[in-house]
């Protein structure tokens, strides 16, 4: 009876450390590093000023890969700018909230499919090509961010960060 027991402490420690590593996440760079980076590559990086604060970035450009479209712009989080958001609905991409379905009874953007994340790889044939254009929002950024890596893990090319439904106007 004994050894069970130890063997099932055994067991529950081990699922815990391969869960905590499973969740950690890849430390953010510093600004020196960044730099380094960007200078090793030829391109010049932006570091705060003297007084520690970040510099206001505008919105990147990401050229996509689709002949005659026009470029998708990114916010300095990472994000797609709402203008590029709406030019590529216009164009037919396949929009997903990724909240669960309470949330998404609450209220969600006009033509959104919910898919929750939780079932975003159960239910990869919903979302079609893999190079059809995707854009995933949730309620913060953070769910829609972890759909976007879950589903160009998956293969597909074109998928881009709405963020939060706060953001969408």
């Amino acid at each position: 009876m004994k050894t069970k027991h130890i063997i099932i402490t055994l067991l529950a420690g081990v699922a815990l450390v391969a869960t905590v590593m499973f969740l950690q996440t890849k430390p953010k760079a510093t600004p020196q590093k960044q730099a380094k980076a960007g200078s090793a590559s030829g391109k010049k990086a932006k570091v705060g000023s003297a007084s520690g604060k970040q510099a206001k970035s505008k919105p990147t450009t990401r050229k996509t890969a689709k002949p005659g479209s026009t470029p998708v712009k990114l916010t300095a989080s990472g994000f797609l700018t709402l203008k590029s958001a709406k030019m590529l609905l216009k164009q037919g991409a396949f929009l997903v909230d990724v909240r669960t379905p309470g949330e998404y009874k609450t209220g969600s953007i006009k033509n959104a499919k919910n898919i929750p994340l939780r079932d975003v790889t159960k239910r990869l044939a919903e979302f079609g090509a893999k190079d059809r254009r995707i854009i995933v929002y949730c309620r913060s950024g953070y769910r829609s961010g972890l759909a976007l890596k879950k589903l160009q893990a998956s293969g597909y090319k074109h998928v881009y960060n709405l963020g939060g439904i706060g953001r969408w106007k």
